[in-house]
């Protein structure tokens, strides 16, 4: 029988990547014990709508997850779950740009500028947008062989373990074992479940490559696919949860959304950083691939008449078309990427807006298609389950995720507001008075001034008797 591991150690690395340095941040929104827990309930629901998706693959008779949604909804379903994967891929490409520029930045303010302050390092990170987008990203993104790129998949494998080591070194030698850092920390706080909630079910998002594992088995029985997918999400669930422990407990409220911005940049962290960023750069053209394909075949496409040396391919791409939708896609996320500095930001909305219709709305709306009479109450209780979790993670996560001032700076611009509206109310006051006293010593010496002197000159008369 086929090994089980290698599709396992696939579907980890297709998993695992910008979103385990946003795992501190979300335990710093949630709290501690919380956010351990809807890690661990977001990775149970993750489970189940993979089950539900690979139950109605069978029952429908498809390998992909486009098909079946065609074969559930037609041609509406095909075109959401198309559309819902170029949102996703083209927001995972934006937190590409910020996570890597952000690093290299970290790396490399020093050297390029004297005495770098926030302003020129935010303008230091858009110019590393722009080298990147059209200098390494296009190039990438224009190849058509993926297998070109595929030892530095496995350099990405090997250079995360590094960075879980060094994470743990690291928080080892700050006191990690002396638990004081429990006392400075947060272990409940609700009102953060929904702003997280989505970056998890992001982290999480594997369904489109599960498809793909299981299009390269011989029909496997759904036992053998969850037992694949306990296996991973329970590694994968456990690196997030000691990453957020490690990262939350080191830096407590003052964790950023990529947490290697926190590290100083002694010469192994540089290391560590130009490494992460190096093994992210790889990560572009497998989601370039697949984003400008799907882009192809949902608008371009029946528009397009193309004949290509091999008539077997219907989905070649023509190559002025390759190459134009190569350049909007690096460039529009790349202008997106220059606008928006925080990773967190664009997690949290592509994981509401996308990450939960694919990951949780859609697998149940599917499942529900095959439910039967005879179906069991469990089933049916699990999907609607899972498919109001779903609605509730996109209605609320893209709320709580929207870019907003913060409520200090709220309060403090509503302060700011009111003592200057006192203090013109106190000039207005101070220069009323000033007018009315100058106005009664004005109005009465004009007159008598030009009114007796012509009077003395038109009747000497009067002013000789006088």
């Amino acid at each position: 029988m086929e090994s089980d591991v290698p599709h396992i150690v696939n579907l980890i690395n297709s998993v695992i990547g910008v979103g385990i340095l946003a795992m501190p941040f979300c335990m710093s929104q949630c709290g501690l014990i919380l956010g351990t827990i809807v890690l661990l309930f977001c990775g149970f629901i993750t489970l189940q709508s993979c089950l539900m998706l690979i139950s109605s693959a069978k029952a429908k008779n498809k390998t992909s997850y486009e098909y079946l949604a065609s074969a559930c909804f037609g041609s509406v379903g095909k075109f959401s779950i198309e559309f819902a994967q170029i949102g996703l891929m083209l927001g995972t490409c934006i937190a590409f740009y910020i996570v890597i520029s952000s690093l290299l930045v970290e790396v490399f303010a020093d050297i390029i500028q004297s005495e770098p302050t926030l302003d020129s390092r935010e303008e230091l990170r858009r110019q590393f947008c722009l080298i990147l987008g059209f200098f390494i990203v296009l190039p990438l993104g224009l190849l058509r062989n993926m297998s070109s790129i595929a030892f530095f998949a496995y350099f990405s494998s090997g250079f995360y373990v590094i960075f879980i080591v060094v994470v743990i070194y690291r928080s080892a030698l700050n006191g990690l074992f002396n638990f004081e850092w429990i006392h400075e920390i947060d272990l409940f706080i609700p009102s953060g479940i929904f702003k997280v909630l989505p970056i998890f079910a992001l982290a999480y998002t594997c369904q489109s490559q599960l498809f793909i594992i299981y299009a390269s088995m011989d029909n496997p029985p759904i036992t053998r696919i969850r037992s694949i997918m306990v296996r991973m999400i329970s590694i994968v669930g456990a690196v997030y949860a000691l990453i957020g422990l490690l990262g939350y407990s080191m830096f407590k409220s003052d964790i950023k959304g990529n947490m290697l911005l926190n590290y100083e940049s002694d010469f192994l962290l540089k290391m560590i950083k130009f490494g992460f960023a190096l093994s992210v750069i790889v990560g572009f053209p497998l989601m370039i691939y697949p984003c400008r394909q799907s882009i192809f075949t949902l608008f371009l496409q029946r528009s397009i008449k193309y004949t290509s040396l091999n008539d077997s391919d219907s989905t070649y791409i023509p190559p002025s078309v390759f190459r134009s939708l190569t350049l909007g896609i690096v460039t529009v996320t790349m202008i997106v990427a220059i606008l928006i500095q925080n990773v967190e930001t664009i997690l949290g909305l592509n994981g509401a807006l996308m990450g939960t219709f694919i990951a949780f709305i859609l697998p149940s709306l599917c499942y529900s298609k095959i439910l039967t009479k005879h179906s069991s109450q469990w089933d049916r209780q699990l999907c609607n389950f899972v498919l109001l979790i779903g609605i509730a993670s996109m209605g609320l996560g893209i709320i709580q995720n929207l870019p907003s001032m913060p409520l200090d700076d709220q309060w403090d611009t509503i302060q700011n507001w009111e003592e200057r509206h006192d203090a013109l109310e106190t000039h207005l006051e101070s220069v009323g008075p000033v007018k009315k006293s100058i106005e009664p010593e004005i109005e009465p010496e004009v007159p008598e001034a030009v009114n007796t002197e012509p009077e003395a000159q038109m009747n000497p008369d009067l002013s000789e008797n006088n």
